[in-house]
């Protein structure tokens, strides 16, 4: 993925859901049929590996603004 859209951020997998579970962002059967799913997320994390940001949404289709997540970029200390 980091290739194909040529980006400088690093994206992680979570295929166990232990970082869901970390977050408490995990919607226990949320598809059905015992499948668990994400609750739409944004985590912004320094290089330090320190959670720095987080919006959730209990809505699939709401994210944050792209304006809100600069803004949370440039609230870092540099």
């Amino acid at each position: 993925m980091r290739q194909h859209l040529a980006s400088p951020f690093t994206f992680l997998s979570d295929p166990e859901g232990k970082v869901l579970d970390q977050l408490g962002i995990r919607h226990v059967d949320g598809h059905g049929a015992g499948n668990d799913l994400a609750y739409p997320a944004q985590v912004l994390v320094d290089e330090q590996g320190i959670v720095r940001w987080t919006y959730e949404s209990s809505n699939y289709r709401t994210r944050a603004r792209p304006d809100e997540v600069f803004a949370a970029i440039d609230g870092l200390e540099r």
